[in-house]
Protein backbone atom coordinates (compact mmCIF):
# COMPACT_ATOMS: atom_id res chain seq x y z
CA UNK A 1 0.00 0.00 0.00
CA UNK A 2 1.36 3.41 -0.92
CA UNK A 3 0.18 6.21 1.32
CA UNK A 4 0.39 9.86 0.37
CA UNK A 5 -0.87 12.51 2.73
CA UNK A 6 -3.42 14.89 1.21
CA UNK A 7 -5.48 17.75 2.57
CA UNK A 8 -8.35 15.30 2.94
CA UNK A 9 -6.37 12.80 4.96
CA UNK A 10 -4.59 9.68 3.75
CA UNK A 11 -4.95 8.81 0.08
CA UNK A 12 -4.67 5.05 -0.32
CA UNK A 13 -3.09 3.89 -3.56
CA UNK A 14 -2.30 0.35 -4.59
CA UNK A 15 -2.80 -2.33 -1.98
CA UNK A 16 -2.56 -5.54 -4.03
CA UNK A 17 -2.00 -8.48 -1.71
CA UNK A 18 0.64 -10.27 -3.76
CA UNK A 19 2.41 -7.14 -4.99
CA UNK A 20 6.16 -6.90 -4.81
CA UNK A 21 6.10 -3.89 -2.51
CA UNK A 22 4.61 -4.63 0.89
CA UNK A 23 3.92 -1.89 3.43
CA UNK A 24 4.01 1.85 2.90
CA UNK A 25 6.02 3.93 0.47
CA UNK A 26 7.18 7.49 1.10
CA UNK A 27 8.65 10.15 -1.14
CA UNK A 28 12.17 11.43 -0.56
CA UNK A 29 12.36 14.99 0.74
CA UNK A 30 15.34 17.27 0.91
CA UNK A 31 18.22 17.71 -1.52
CA UNK A 32 17.97 15.36 -4.50
CA UNK A 33 21.72 15.18 -5.12
CA UNK A 34 22.47 14.10 -1.55
CA UNK A 35 19.64 11.56 -1.68
CA UNK A 36 21.02 10.11 -4.90
CA UNK A 37 24.51 9.90 -3.44
CA UNK A 38 23.21 7.54 -0.75
CA UNK A 39 21.81 5.05 -3.26
CA UNK A 40 23.93 2.09 -4.39
CA UNK A 41 25.24 2.36 -7.93
CA UNK A 42 24.34 -0.25 -10.50
CA UNK A 43 27.33 -2.47 -11.30
CA UNK A 44 26.69 -5.37 -13.70
CA UNK A 45 27.27 -8.58 -11.78
CA UNK A 46 26.89 -10.69 -14.94
CA UNK A 47 26.06 -10.28 -18.59
CA UNK A 48 22.42 -10.53 -19.68
CA UNK A 49 20.73 -10.92 -23.05
CA UNK A 50 17.24 -11.03 -24.49
CA UNK A 51 14.45 -8.83 -25.80
CA UNK A 52 12.01 -7.23 -23.34
CA UNK A 53 8.60 -6.03 -24.48
CA UNK A 54 7.44 -2.83 -22.72
CA UNK A 55 3.87 -1.51 -23.07
CA UNK A 56 2.25 1.14 -20.89
CA UNK A 57 2.02 4.72 -19.68
CA UNK A 58 2.84 7.66 -21.91
CA UNK A 59 3.67 9.64 -18.74
CA UNK A 60 6.76 7.45 -18.34
CA UNK A 61 7.70 7.55 -22.03
CA UNK A 62 10.70 9.88 -21.74
CA UNK A 63 11.88 8.25 -18.52
CA UNK A 64 11.73 4.75 -20.03
CA UNK A 65 13.59 5.90 -23.13
CA UNK A 66 16.33 7.32 -20.91
CA UNK A 67 16.41 4.26 -18.65
CA UNK A 68 16.49 1.67 -21.41
CA UNK A 69 19.16 3.56 -23.36
CA UNK A 70 21.36 3.88 -20.26
CA UNK A 71 20.84 0.23 -19.33
CA UNK A 72 21.67 -0.87 -22.89
CA UNK A 73 25.08 0.79 -22.50
CA UNK A 74 25.69 -1.45 -19.46
CA UNK A 75 24.06 -4.53 -21.00
CA UNK A 76 24.38 -4.21 -24.80
CA UNK A 77 22.90 -7.68 -25.47
CA UNK A 78 19.56 -6.68 -23.91
CA UNK A 79 17.10 -5.09 -26.33
CA UNK A 80 13.80 -3.34 -25.63
CA UNK A 81 10.67 -2.91 -27.73
CA UNK A 82 8.80 0.09 -26.36
CA UNK A 83 5.16 1.13 -26.83
CA UNK A 84 3.34 3.83 -24.82
CA UNK A 85 -0.40 3.75 -25.63
CA UNK A 86 -1.45 4.24 -21.98
CA UNK A 87 -1.72 2.45 -18.65
CA UNK A 88 -4.89 0.53 -19.51
CA UNK A 89 -3.14 -0.96 -22.52
CA UNK A 90 -0.13 -1.92 -20.40
CA UNK A 91 -2.33 -3.91 -18.04
CA UNK A 92 -3.97 -5.69 -20.98
CA UNK A 93 -0.62 -6.42 -22.62
CA UNK A 94 0.63 -8.11 -19.44
CA UNK A 95 -2.47 -10.31 -19.33
CA UNK A 96 -2.20 -11.14 -23.04
CA UNK A 97 1.47 -12.09 -22.71
CA UNK A 98 2.38 -9.31 -25.16
CA UNK A 99 4.58 -7.45 -22.64
CA UNK A 100 6.90 -8.37 -19.80
CA UNK A 101 7.01 -4.84 -18.36
CA UNK A 102 4.18 -2.31 -18.02
CA UNK A 103 5.04 1.21 -16.85
CA UNK A 104 1.88 2.52 -15.17
CA UNK A 105 0.76 5.93 -13.93
CA UNK A 106 -1.70 4.17 -11.63
CA UNK A 107 -1.88 0.93 -9.71
CA UNK A 108 -3.36 -2.14 -11.34
CA UNK A 109 -7.00 -2.51 -10.42
CA UNK A 110 -7.90 -5.66 -8.52
CA UNK A 111 -9.56 -7.30 -11.50
CA UNK A 112 -6.58 -6.46 -13.73
CA UNK A 113 -4.16 -7.97 -11.24
CA UNK A 114 -6.26 -11.13 -11.00
CA UNK A 115 -6.54 -11.36 -14.78
CA UNK A 116 -2.76 -11.15 -15.24
CA UNK A 117 -2.23 -13.82 -12.58
CA UNK A 118 -4.89 -16.12 -14.04
CA UNK A 119 -3.77 -15.89 -17.65
CA UNK A 120 0.01 -15.93 -17.14
CA UNK A 121 0.16 -18.32 -14.21
CA UNK A 122 2.14 -15.84 -12.10
CA UNK A 123 1.20 -12.82 -10.01
CA UNK A 124 2.68 -9.61 -11.46
CA UNK A 125 5.40 -7.81 -9.53
CA UNK A 126 4.58 -4.22 -8.53
CA UNK A 127 7.65 -1.97 -8.53
CA UNK A 128 7.05 1.65 -7.45
CA UNK A 129 9.65 3.86 -9.10
CA UNK A 130 8.80 7.54 -8.40
CA UNK A 131 6.19 10.11 -7.35
CA UNK A 132 4.50 12.38 -9.89
CA UNK A 133 2.09 15.31 -9.87
CA UNK A 134 -0.55 16.04 -12.49
CA UNK A 135 -0.38 19.71 -13.44
CA UNK A 136 -3.03 21.90 -15.08
CA UNK A 137 -1.37 23.98 -17.78
CA UNK A 138 -2.25 27.28 -19.41
CA UNK A 139 -0.48 29.31 -22.09
CA UNK A 140 2.43 31.36 -20.72
CA UNK A 141 0.64 34.63 -21.63
CA UNK A 142 -2.54 33.66 -19.80
CA UNK A 143 -2.98 35.84 -16.66
CA UNK A 144 -4.90 33.21 -14.65
CA UNK A 145 -2.71 32.07 -11.75
CA UNK A 146 -4.72 29.49 -9.82
CA UNK A 147 -7.83 27.32 -9.76
CA UNK A 148 -9.82 25.28 -7.30
CA UNK A 149 -10.68 21.67 -8.15
CA UNK A 150 -14.37 22.60 -8.04
CA UNK A 151 -13.78 25.32 -10.64
CA UNK A 152 -11.93 22.83 -12.84
CA UNK A 153 -14.86 20.43 -12.56
CA UNK A 154 -17.11 23.16 -13.93
CA UNK A 155 -14.76 23.72 -16.86
CA UNK A 156 -13.84 20.12 -17.70
CA UNK A 157 -16.95 18.30 -16.54
CA UNK A 158 -20.24 17.48 -18.18
CA UNK A 159 -22.14 19.79 -15.83
CA UNK A 160 -22.83 22.94 -17.85
CA UNK A 161 -26.32 23.68 -19.14
CA UNK A 162 -26.65 23.57 -22.91
CA UNK A 163 -25.85 26.98 -24.33
CA UNK A 164 -23.79 28.09 -21.32
CA UNK A 165 -20.61 29.89 -22.38
CA UNK A 166 -17.36 28.50 -21.00
CA UNK A 167 -15.03 31.44 -20.57
CA UNK A 168 -11.92 32.33 -18.60
CA UNK A 169 -14.09 34.29 -16.17
CA UNK A 170 -14.96 30.87 -14.65
CA UNK A 171 -11.33 30.68 -13.48
CA UNK A 172 -11.03 34.30 -12.40
CA UNK A 173 -10.02 35.78 -15.74
CA UNK A 174 -10.65 39.53 -15.85
CA UNK A 175 -10.47 42.37 -18.32
CA UNK A 176 -10.15 41.21 -21.92
CA UNK A 177 -9.73 37.62 -20.75
CA UNK A 178 -13.07 37.42 -18.93
CA UNK A 179 -15.12 36.93 -22.08
CA UNK A 180 -12.60 34.80 -23.98
CA UNK A 181 -13.78 31.29 -24.68
CA UNK A 182 -12.00 28.47 -22.90
CA UNK A 183 -11.27 25.05 -24.45
CA UNK A 184 -10.53 22.12 -22.07
CA UNK A 185 -8.09 19.50 -23.40
CA UNK A 186 -6.32 16.50 -21.93
CA UNK A 187 -5.63 12.81 -22.23
CA UNK A 188 -7.75 10.15 -23.87
CA UNK A 189 -9.47 7.21 -22.12
CA UNK A 190 -7.00 4.41 -21.42
CA UNK A 191 -4.56 6.81 -19.78
CA UNK A 192 -3.87 6.65 -16.04
CA UNK A 193 -3.59 10.45 -16.08
CA UNK A 194 -7.08 10.69 -17.61
CA UNK A 195 -8.42 8.37 -14.92
CA UNK A 196 -6.79 10.30 -12.05
CA UNK A 197 -8.21 13.60 -13.32
CA UNK A 198 -11.66 12.08 -13.85
CA UNK A 199 -11.64 10.54 -10.37
CA UNK A 200 -10.11 13.38 -8.34
CA UNK A 201 -11.39 16.46 -10.19
CA UNK A 202 -14.65 15.29 -11.79
CA UNK A 203 -15.46 12.90 -8.90
CA UNK A 204 -16.07 10.10 -11.40
CA UNK A 205 -18.38 12.11 -13.68
CA UNK A 206 -17.95 12.48 -17.43
CA UNK A 207 -16.05 15.09 -19.39
CA UNK A 208 -17.75 17.98 -21.17
CA UNK A 209 -18.82 17.45 -24.80
CA UNK A 210 -16.34 20.17 -25.80
CA UNK A 211 -13.44 18.32 -24.13
CA UNK A 212 -10.71 17.53 -26.67
CA UNK A 213 -8.61 14.40 -26.03
CA UNK A 214 -5.02 13.96 -27.17
CA UNK A 215 -3.20 10.63 -27.43
CA UNK A 216 -0.13 11.64 -25.44
CA UNK A 217 1.18 13.89 -22.68
CA UNK A 218 3.49 15.81 -24.98
CA UNK A 219 0.83 16.49 -27.62
CA UNK A 220 -1.55 17.75 -24.92
CA UNK A 221 0.91 20.28 -23.52
CA UNK A 222 2.17 21.38 -26.92
CA UNK A 223 -1.42 22.13 -27.94
CA UNK A 224 -1.79 24.44 -24.93
CA UNK A 225 1.52 26.13 -25.79
CA UNK A 226 0.21 26.82 -29.30
CA UNK A 227 -3.22 28.20 -28.34
CA UNK A 228 -3.86 30.68 -25.52
CA UNK A 229 -7.51 29.61 -25.35
CA UNK A 230 -6.68 26.07 -24.19
CA UNK A 231 -6.34 24.64 -20.70
CA UNK A 232 -5.04 21.10 -20.27
CA UNK A 233 -3.59 18.64 -17.80
CA UNK A 234 -0.58 16.33 -17.89
CA UNK A 235 2.28 15.10 -15.73
CA UNK A 236 4.63 17.68 -14.22
CA UNK A 237 7.49 16.29 -16.30
CA UNK A 238 5.89 17.93 -19.35
CA UNK A 239 6.25 21.52 -18.09
CA UNK A 240 7.52 22.81 -21.43
CA UNK A 241 8.47 26.33 -22.45
CA UNK A 242 5.33 28.09 -23.64
CA UNK A 243 3.12 26.88 -20.80
CA UNK A 244 2.97 27.21 -17.04
CA UNK A 245 1.16 25.20 -14.37
CA UNK A 246 -1.61 26.71 -12.28
CA UNK A 247 -1.50 26.68 -8.50
CA UNK A 248 -4.30 24.37 -7.35
CA UNK A 249 -6.52 24.30 -4.29
CA UNK A 250 -9.46 22.24 -3.11
CA UNK A 251 -12.46 23.05 -0.94
CA UNK A 252 -11.69 26.75 -1.20
CA UNK A 253 -8.35 26.48 0.61
CA UNK A 254 -4.98 27.95 -0.28
CA UNK A 255 -3.60 27.23 -3.75
CA UNK A 256 -0.22 25.57 -4.22
CA UNK A 257 2.09 25.14 -7.19
CA UNK A 258 3.20 21.56 -8.08
CA UNK A 259 6.59 22.04 -6.43
CA UNK A 260 8.38 19.20 -4.60
CA UNK A 261 7.77 20.66 -1.15
CA UNK A 262 4.02 21.00 -1.79
CA UNK A 263 3.76 17.59 -3.42
CA UNK A 264 5.56 15.89 -0.52
CA UNK A 265 3.52 17.69 2.14
CA UNK A 266 0.23 16.80 0.44
CA UNK A 267 -0.77 20.44 -0.01
CA UNK A 268 -0.79 20.03 -3.79
CA UNK A 269 -3.90 17.93 -4.49
CA UNK A 270 -3.11 15.92 -7.66
CA UNK A 271 -0.35 13.47 -6.74
CA UNK A 272 0.21 9.83 -7.67
CA UNK A 273 2.90 7.14 -7.51
CA UNK A 274 4.33 5.67 -10.70
CA UNK A 275 4.98 1.96 -11.15
CA UNK A 276 6.56 -0.59 -13.41
CA UNK A 277 4.74 -3.93 -13.32
CA UNK A 278 6.65 -7.06 -14.31
CA UNK A 279 5.26 -10.36 -15.52
CA UNK A 280 7.30 -13.51 -14.90
CA UNK A 281 4.80 -15.54 -16.90
CA UNK A 282 5.12 -19.27 -17.11
CA UNK A 283 7.19 -20.26 -20.12
CA UNK A 284 9.13 -16.97 -20.20
CA UNK A 285 12.75 -17.79 -21.13
CA UNK A 286 14.95 -17.64 -18.04
CA UNK A 287 17.39 -15.42 -19.93
CA UNK A 288 14.67 -12.82 -20.53
CA UNK A 289 13.33 -13.02 -16.98
CA UNK A 290 16.82 -12.52 -15.54
CA UNK A 291 17.45 -9.51 -17.80
CA UNK A 292 14.11 -8.00 -16.83
CA UNK A 293 14.82 -8.26 -13.09
CA UNK A 294 18.31 -6.85 -13.62
CA UNK A 295 16.84 -3.89 -15.51
CA UNK A 296 14.45 -3.19 -12.63
CA UNK A 297 17.41 -3.24 -10.24
CA UNK A 298 19.00 -0.63 -12.51
CA UNK A 299 15.84 1.51 -12.30
CA UNK A 300 16.00 1.66 -8.49
CA UNK A 301 19.79 2.19 -8.46
CA UNK A 302 21.56 5.54 -8.23
CA UNK A 303 21.85 5.84 -12.01
CA UNK A 304 18.20 4.92 -12.61
CA UNK A 305 16.82 7.26 -9.98
CA UNK A 306 19.01 10.06 -11.28
CA UNK A 307 17.37 9.70 -14.70
CA UNK A 308 13.89 9.73 -13.16
CA UNK A 309 14.75 12.86 -11.18
CA UNK A 310 16.09 14.49 -14.36
CA UNK A 311 12.73 13.84 -16.00
CA UNK A 312 10.99 15.82 -13.25
CA UNK A 313 9.82 13.03 -10.94
CA UNK A 314 10.29 12.89 -7.17
CA UNK A 315 12.37 10.13 -5.61
CA UNK A 316 10.94 7.54 -3.26
CA UNK A 317 12.18 7.23 0.29
CA UNK A 318 15.57 5.49 0.74
CA UNK A 319 14.08 2.82 2.96
CA UNK A 320 11.40 1.91 0.45
CA UNK A 321 13.86 1.77 -2.42
CA UNK A 322 16.03 -0.56 -0.34
CA UNK A 323 13.00 -2.78 0.28
CA UNK A 324 12.25 -2.94 -3.45
CA UNK A 325 15.88 -3.81 -4.23
CA UNK A 326 15.85 -6.62 -1.66
CA UNK A 327 12.74 -8.16 -3.15
CA UNK A 328 14.07 -7.91 -6.69
CA UNK A 329 17.35 -9.51 -5.61
CA UNK A 330 15.40 -12.29 -3.88
CA UNK A 331 13.35 -12.88 -7.04
CA UNK A 332 16.53 -12.96 -9.15
CA UNK A 333 18.17 -15.45 -6.79
CA UNK A 334 15.08 -17.69 -6.86
CA UNK A 335 15.09 -17.56 -10.66
CA UNK A 336 18.73 -18.63 -10.92
CA UNK A 337 18.05 -21.47 -8.49
CA UNK A 338 15.27 -23.00 -10.56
Amino acid sequence: MIRLRTTRGILMLGGLAAALLMGSCRAENGDTSSSLAQLPAYVPAERHAGTIQVVGSDTLRTALLLLTDAYHVQQPAVEFELHFPGSDFGAQALADGQAQLAPMSRALAGHEYDEVARRTGQSPLQVPVAIDAVAVYVHRENPVESADLQQLAQVFGDVATEGDAVTWSMLGGSGDWAARSLQPVGRAPGSGTYELFRTRVLQGAGFAPAYRAYPGSSSTVRAVAADAGLIGYSGIGYNYAGVRPLALSEDGGAAYQPLPEHILSGRYPLVRPLYIYASLEQGLPEETAAAMLDFLLFVVSRQGQQLLARDGFILLDQEDLASVRTRLETAAAALSGR
